[in-house]
């Protein structure tokens, strides 16, 4: 066995200690040690005359098997270093310090002893270090001294949170215990307290360092390190903030006989409150089971209540706030959605969507078309086509809708009759309403049926399975590449010819099932092998099915199949389909089934299943299984259809289930049914938005499903809960429609507010849910007296965790990237201003210029000056930092000009660890400021900026020439303007200086068709740093940059009025897909072009009587040239205007030279008769061509593209119209939607000398 031995030599031990790290234990987590056994290490003992203080660590800590105790043996030597039988014991505690101590009394003088550490566990067992040998001191060479051996710890200090650090209250004494067991106190310097900031307002509990600074060259009192000073420790726990406001919750309604255990699933799961320190948290509530008593078969009004436990983090909730929610318990039945038979004529081959807005698709063969394709929608009211009826060339078949949430598009996979039935897939982009080709026409090698399209919303990637009549009817897919169709795997890859083909897919994951053409109709599963390009097949246990479709939600995939038993439903389970266990739904004898899965909770979906009971004339009847019992329910009644569904699709949406079926009752026409609340009138209010010190805005939206007679809408509030008509303040809505907002304005600062929005109807008055918002509070930043000592820094929000290290090192670091040998770690981490982390390779002057040096000078944490010099950092060797304590400190970094002369730089935070680590974070340098147009809110490129000295004291004490462009040094990598001044600004808007250290600068900003800029005139105020600010027009530097983005405005040129001159039609649509006909384009001319009329009453053309809407438009438009009869004294009013017709009429309203050049020549247009007009009109820039170099001179126009032309023509550019949706089939995102808006609604504008139009009223 190995010892130690330490004597009483004071010089020698006054310069052992110099070098060694004592202080009190550090206290650590139970998670701080790693290992699987503990270890201790002995460590070195303080002798004294009849006393010793005896020092140990652990080293190692098993977090499953806590420490139950600390301590030490001690043994005179004369036993050896073996401890004898019964060793004296000293108790450490059993606290978590890596480090403990213990203190011996009644020793010998001038003996030796031994001494070892131990460790007990949980477990009860002991490690032991190794021993350690020390000699006591002699009474005469102590000559009376007496040492300090422990002190008395403070008691923990406990806050209320926010309490500010000048009122908590700091021990100024500390209680010290000598060799002798005497007390005396000595006073105490806390060094690090400005931390306590960092747990003032969030609350926890942190341990804080404080000095104590003992007698120097006296011989009464000692500390055993001889240095004169002692560390200790006091802790602060700080309470964490109070909840004083929970957010309002939607209502829910749900159907009658919906159950407690359901509706509490239906419960928000989380809640957003606000802290009494400002700041928001997400709580999660424990709902209770409603009031007044739930009663699942009652319709009725419960109020249920979230308590708002402490959570993860910890919230404190004094005052027992509560998150409520209403749930409406209401009659709900199978409603029509639009009118029953809503299509044309029958229509077959049925398929149903929803895209991510809850706008609902059916696609089916058009009888009443030809048997061509078609898809519709619904806007609320009635069922409308989409890009027109008949969108396939030819007939089409075995229709297959899919809809791509990442791109927003939908996608139709039918057999095109015109492609001998091979397969073509068209998209639509749901926001132009504008279909095309995906791949090209009939891009599989045969006939194709049972086709089954899916898009892998992972990576919007389609998938397209069939039975192939080139593979004798056997099963292929086909995946699209983003060029073509290629085959996925094998060519007919099942054994035998199949039906009944059903492809899923999520997240990459393949899964198909089919049935066999011939009896006993096996039903199969492949699932598609990415490491071995094939596809598996799963199993074939289910036989004699009759139909058969599977699901996947998410990865959860389910079937049903009806058999001879009826309809069963069976889970995927590793490969195969529990047919062991499957459910029977119904005994009922079916002719059409579908599934689908709809997500109950975070991570399960549950099936619902529709069929149509051919014992019942093929009535539809919906059931979903109640996970909670295991057992299939009817949803709403059974049998629910007016008729037989020769056809069937069912989808659930947000919750709700819809059916789409070929309607027998309805002559095999198209009818869609929802299962929804009935005969109710609900008012549901929003959040309120815009909100200032005095106003905010808050809408609601009216359900009015029984169409009852509305008198009044409106919004009631005020200070008090539960605000009514009568006792609160009422803003009446002039609006009708069922979405509407009104401005709350008068309102106090800083005042909590109840909302709600109402209705009066013929029955009484019907209020919506109860919303709150508080007015906001102005608060002006003020002009810093002392900005480096009085302002506290914005820090990072994380902070690098040190690299830890076992033994101490010295404080030498280098950064940017780089470490000295001496260095154990140094992290620089450099953050944007966005504070996320940059690339490791980033340096502070990555945007500025990488080359350039900076000076480096480190405050206090609370901005004092340090006795350390200014040290330069350079650009390709990085920095060593000076010997510094452990500590936080602030870093100020100067940028250094390639002239040498300093500029402006930023503030960043050091850290220096107790285990001589360090780490620098900082923000990038980033002095790009950027200009953007009043208006438009667009940035703006070539304004020219320029850069001057303020009229201010401090600027002509150092010499500088109040107004006068400031002269600053070039930097060669600050793109885009080296630091020039002037500049012009460039990369959108982008401008930017890097200037000097205090100093007091204006801007003056100059473009043409623009008002001039003077950053004087300007009321922004903005802090930046610590002393830098904009206040009064004035933008001071003191150390840190100023980002500077403003914005300028345009010089208006002209008021005026534009009046429509397109209009819709009378379903109050406006059509913005369909052709313009001859006579509207006439009309058009007459309204916007002028000219001369012709007489009144005068008939030009044979078909073109005087009662015909558009008869003098049309003798306008021929008077003056623009139009165009045709030989047989015919005008065709009502044909289409193609693309090649309105260029023609556009170049002779302009008088275009026919023989204009245009750089761009077209695929299609060369001989056309068109083909000078089409020159002309596109080098005027009205028209422009397609993305594969066709003009297409003989496609149809739109109406959407004329308006975009005559806009053009016109000089009618809007940038903002302030005007929400028209039309019911312009959506705000449709591509033309501005140009339609300025088209056909009257409106008076600005017009600004930069060509830009706002409306002003409408």
């Amino acid at each position: 066995m190995t010892t130690k031995k330490i004597k009483w030599f004071p010089g020698f031990l006054a310069m052992l200690l110099a070098i060694m790290s004592l202080g009190l234990p550090t206290e650590m987590s139970d998670k701080a040690f790693a290992g699987g056994a503990q270890m201790v290490y002995t460590d070195y003992a303080l002798p004294a005359s009849n006393s010793a203080q005896l020092r140990a660590e652990i080293i190692q800590y098993d977090t499953t098997n806590p420490i139950v105790q600390k301590g030490f043996e001690f043994w005179l030597a004369s036993y050896g270093p073996t401890p004898p039988e019964n060793p004296q014991t000293v108790d450490a505690g059993a606290g978590m310090e890596s480090q403990f101590f213990g203190y011996v009394t009644g020793l010998v003088e001038s003996s030796d002893y031994y001494f070892r550490a131990f460790v007990k566990t949980q477990d009860t067992l002991v490690n032991y270090g190794e021993p350690v040998l020390f000699t006591t001191v002699s009474n005469e060479s102590m000559n009376g001294e007496h040492w300090i051996t422990n002190y008395i710890p403070f008691n923990d200090i406990e806050l209320e949170n926010g309490t500010p650090a000048t009122d908590v209250e700091w021990p100024s004494e500390v209680e010290m215990i000598f060799s002798d067991g005497t007390h005396q106190n000595f006073p105490v310097t806390w060094d690090n307290q400005n931390e306590y900031e960092d747990i003032m307002e969030d609350g926890g509990e942190s341990s804080f360092e404080g000095t104590v600074q003992l007698p120097n060259g006296g011989i009464e009192v000692f500390h055993p390190n001889l240095m004169g000073q002692m560390f200790i420790s006091q802790k602060i726990k700080v309470k964490s903030s109070n909840i004083i406001d929970v957010a309002s919750l939607s209502s829910i309604t749900v159907p009658v006989g919906t159950t407690l255990q359901q509706i509490v699933q239906k419960l928000p799961s989380k809640v957003d409150v606000s802290l009494k320190n400002g700041k928001k948290e997400t709580a999660y509530p424990e709902w209770d089971s409603g009031a007044p008593s739930f009663v699942s078969d009652t319709a009725g009004t419960y109020v249920f209540t979230g308590l708002i436990g402490p959570g993860d983090p910890p919230l404190r909730n004094d005052d027992n706030l509560t998150a409520l929610v209403t749930v409406n318990v209401v009659p709900y039945l199978w409603q029509l959605v639009g009118p029953a038979g809503f299509t044309a004529d029958e229509g077959n081959s049925v398929s149903f969507a929803f895209d991510n807005g809850g706008n609902p698709y059916v696609a089916f063969q058009d009888k009443a078309h030809g048997g061509k394709a078609s898809v519709m929608t619904y806007n609320g009211t009635n069922w409308l086509y989409i890009g027109g009826p008949g969108l396939s060339v030819g007939t089409a078949d075995s229709l297959s809708l899919a809809y791509d949430q990442t791109s927003n598009k939908l996608l139709l996979a039918y057999a095109d009759g015109n492609m001998g039935n091979a397969i073509t897939v068209q998209e639509l982009d749901i926001k132009t309403s504008t279909w095309s080709i995906l791949g090209t026409e009939g891009f599989t090698s045969d006939a194709a049926s049972s086709i089954s399209l899916v898009v892998d919303n992972w990576g919007s990637k389609p998938y397209v399975a069939f039975s192939d009549k080139s593979a004798e009817g056997k099963v292929s897919v086909m995946a699209f590449d983003g060029v073509a169709w290629e085959l996925l795997g094998t060519e007919g890859f099942s054994v035998e010819a199949v039906q009944q083909v059903n492809l899923t897919v999520s997240y990459g994951s393949l899964l198909l099932t089919a049935e066999a053409l011939t009896t006993p109709h096996v039903i199969s599963t492949w699932q598609w092998d990415y490491y071995n390009p094939t596809w598996s097949l799963q199993n074939s246990s289910i036989t004699d099915s009759k139909y058969s479709i599977h699901a996947d939600g998410n990865g959860q995939k389910a079937l049903v199949y009806y058999d001879d038993q009826g309809v069963q439903y069976s889970s995927y389970y590793y490969g195969s389909w529990t047919t062991d266990s499957a459910q029977l739904v119904t005994t009922a004898k079916v002719q059409g089934l579908d599934l689908t899965l709809v997500p109950i909770s975070k991570y399960n979906y549950g099936p619902y299943v529709a069929y149509a009971d051919s014992l019942d004339s093929g009535k539809v009847t919906v059931k979903m299984l109640n996970t909670t019992t295991n057992s299939w329910v009817t949803v709403g009644i059974p049998n629910f259809t007016a008729g037989a569904a020769q056809e069937l699709k069912l989808r659930v949406y947000d919750g709700t289930p819809y059916v789409a079926i070929k309607d027998g009752a309805q002559e095999g026409k198209l009818t869609v049914l929802k299962y929804g609340p009935i005969g109710n009138v609900s008012v549901e209010t929003q959040q309120a938005v815009q909100i200032t010190e005095t106003s905010a805005s808050v809408s609601a939206t009216v359900q009015n499903s029984a169409a009852t007679t509305i008198i009044e809408r409106g919004i009631v509030y005020s200070t008090i809960a539960t605000p009514s008509v009568g006792t609160g303040i009422t803003v009446i809505s002039s609006d009708t429609n069922d979405y509407y907002q009104l401005r709350l304005t008068t309102l106090q600062s800083d005042t909590l507010y109840y909302a709600r929005g109402y209705i009066v109807t013929t029955d009484g008055i019907v209020y919506g849910n109860e919303i709150t918002f508080t007015t906001t509070k102005s608060v002006s930043p003020s002009e810093p007296e002392n900005p480096i000592n009085t302002q506290k820094p914005t820090e990072p929000a994380t902070s690098p965790t040190p690299v830890p290290t076992t033994t101490p090192a010295p404080s030498n670091y280098v950064g940017e990237g780089t470490t000295s040998i001496s260095s154990p770690a140094l992290t620089v981490v450099i953050k944007d201003p966005n504070n996320h982390t940059s690339n490791p390779d980033s340096k502070v002057t990555e945007i500025v210029g990488t080359k350039l040096d900076m000076l480096a000078t480190i405050f206090t944490s609370d901005g004092k000056s340090l006795n350390i010099p200014a040290f330069t950092v350079k650009a390709d060797t990085g920095f060593q930092l000076p010997n510094v304590p452990a500590g936080s400190y602030k870093i100020m970094l100067n940028v250094i000009a390639p002239n040498g002369q300093k500029l402006a730089g930023t503030l960043a935070k050091l850290t220096v660890s107790s285990n001589g680590n360090a780490s620098i974070e900082s923000e990038l340098i980033d002095p790009y400021g950027i200009i953007t147009d009043s208006v438009t809110g667009k940035p703006v490129d070539d304004v020219k900026v320029t850069l001057h000295w303020m009229d201010t004291e401090l600027n002509k004490s150092k010499g500088r020439i109040p107004d006068a462009l400031v002269e600053l040094p070039v930097l060669p990598d600050f793109a885009p303007n080296q630091n020039n001044n002037p500049q012009y600004s460039k990369k959108e808007g982008q401008y930017g200086w890097m200037v000097y250290p205090e100093g007091d600068y204006y801007i003056l900003a100059e473009k043409a068709g623009y008002e001039i800029f003077d950053s004087r005139k300007e009321k922004y105020e903005a802090v930046f740093g610590e002393d830098s600010y904009i206040k009064n027009g004035m933008i001071h530097v003191g150390q840190s940059i100023i980002e500077y983005s403003f914005e300028i405005d345009p010089k208006l040129k002209e008021t005026g009025k534009h009046t429509p001159y397109m209009v819709g039609y009378p379903n109050g649509m406006f059509l913005p897909g369909n052709g313009i006909t001859r006579a509207e384009l006439a009309a058009i001319l007459s309204r916007t072009m002028g000219g001369k009329v012709s007489t009144v009453g005068q008939v030009v053309f044979k078909d073109v009587p005087n009662s015909h809407w558009s008869k003098n438009a049309i003798q306008t438009a021929v008077a003056n040239g623009w139009m165009k009869g045709y030989p047989d004294g015919s005008f065709q009013p009502e044909q289409k205007v193609t693309r090649a017709e309105l260029a023609a009429v556009l170049a002779r309203v302009k008088y275009l030279p026919q023989n204009q050049a245009t750089t761009i020549e077209f695929s299609d247009v060369d001989g056309h008769w068109a083909e000078t007009f089409i020159g002309s009109v596109v080098a005027s820039g009205w028209f422009n061509g397609y993305e594969d170099g066709s003009f297409k001179p003989n496609q149809a126009i739109t109406r959407a593209e004329t308006v975009r032309i005559f806009n053009l023509l016109l000089e009618r550019h809007t940038e903002h119209i302030g005007l929400t949706q028209v039309w019911p089939d312009v959506p705000e995102e449709h591509w033309s939607f501005v140009d339609i808006m300025e088209a056909s609604v009257p409106h008076t504008y600005n017009l600004y000398e930069t060509g830009s139009e706002v409306w002003i009223q409408k």
